[in-house]
């Protein structure tokens, strides 16, 4: 279990800044006093030092303690790991052995699948492959059904003909590197798949559709077989002009920086991984692959699709022309949902029926 490494590493990220900002305002008001506080400063140092390092360690060594001893679900587990992984998942340091996600396929348990074993867990293997990507600190769950919201995964399965393969990544690492992981690990993948690839499609929800665009354009780049074979890719969400959450943040950390006692704040703003830095602005200027056909899902909060404030709020985290790829799709087809959150449109009906309609096409 990795849920007790996620709050130690939380908490180390956590103490840095509140550190740098003790000592920040602490050194201002002792150089204030000047000379006299001299011997005052050096054992409020030596306290505050021994303090901030018990804290570390008690985080620490309670980290290790609770992976041993607290048994908590595999499903929060994972979604542990894939918040920690999208929060700082470029440098976890120390903790990587415990938190990292590697980038693999996933069966419908969310076991991880071997190369070798792809006959097992795929045992009637059609010619046609969907891939399925998830989004920002998500995992391949997403995709899966719940006691009350129909999954992607089971419909696909059943009705489209096609055989759709679960991928789990870290979520952290810039859209480039995970882009050339996917890219390598869908050509391994129709190397080694049981009967010869037809076909290949994509669906991928949030910064799991930018993923995808990624990979495209490295294996085309690498000169992967299985480009030729893509048909379609489906993003549902997806900030491809960027998100405004990134470009607020950004605005943050940067207006953090004008104070010296909240550069610290700063630092530990810019310390959010490559992963979240790169939604500032997506894929914004990056050609569509061609020869794929686009599609695009983007949801609004508001009733109706064309709604003025639905546009401008979007799902609450992308906006629809952000989600729609802008001026970038030229050739292309959309559909907004209306009373859709950003998290709620995998598991939404119309979604699914339309992706289900875009592969049989």
């Amino acid at each position: 279990m990795s849920v007790g490494s996620a709050a130690a590493i939380t908490i180390e990220r956590i103490i840095v800044p509140v550190e740098r900002m003790h000592r920040a305002i602490s050194q201002r008001w002792f150089s204030a006093v000047g000379l006299p506080g001299k011997p005052v400063e050096a054992a409020h140092n030596g306290v505050a030092k021994t303090v901030y390092s018990s804290i570390r360690l008690a985080a620490s060594l309670g980290g290790l303690a609770a992976d041993h001893l607290i048994r908590v679900p595999p499903a929060t587990a994972d979604r542990t790991k894939a918040v920690v992984n999208g929060l700082w998942g470029d440098k976890l340091g120390q903790h990587a052995a415990r938190l990292e996600v590697p980038m693999g396929l996933r069966d419908r348990s969310s076991e991880p699948v071997a190369f070798e074993h792809i006959a097992d867990a795929y045992p009637d293997p059609g010619p046609n492959l969907v891939f399925l990507v998830h989004g920002f600190a998500d995992t391949e769950r997403c995709w899966l059904a719940t006691a009350t919201r129909p999954g992607m995964y089971e419909v696909l399965d059943e009705s489209s003909g096609f055989t759709p393969i679960l991928v789990r990544y870290n979520t952290g690492m810039s859209l480039a590197v995970n882009g050339a992981l996917l890219a390598r690990l869908i050509e391994d993948l129709t190397s080694a798949w049981p009967v010869p690839v037809q076909t290949a499609a994509a669906v991928g929800h949030s910064m799991g559709g930018l993923v995808m665009r990624s990979a495209c354009a490295e294996g085309q780049n690498d000169g992967h077989s299985w480009v030729s074979k893509m048909s379609s890719l489906t993003t549902i969400g997806s900030p491809h002009l960027g998100t405004p959450i990134e470009k607020l943040v950004n605005v943050l950390a940067a207006s953090l920086g004008i104070s010296r006692n909240t550069v610290p704040l700063q630092e530990f703003t810019d310390t959010r991984s490559d992963g979240i830095k790169d939604l500032r602005w997506g894929l914004a200027g990056h050609p569509l692959s061609p020869g794929v056909a686009h599609h695009f899902v983007a949801g609004v909060v508001t009733s109706r699709a064309q709604h003025p404030v639905g546009a401008a709020l979007g799902d609450l985290v992308v906006r629809v022309h952000s989600a729609t790829a802008g001026s970038e799709a030229e050739t292309s087809s959309e559909v907004v949902v209306g009373r859709s959150r950003h998290n709620d449109l995998v598991h939404s009906d119309e979604v699914i029926s339309q992706v289900v309609a875009w592969l049989g096409a």
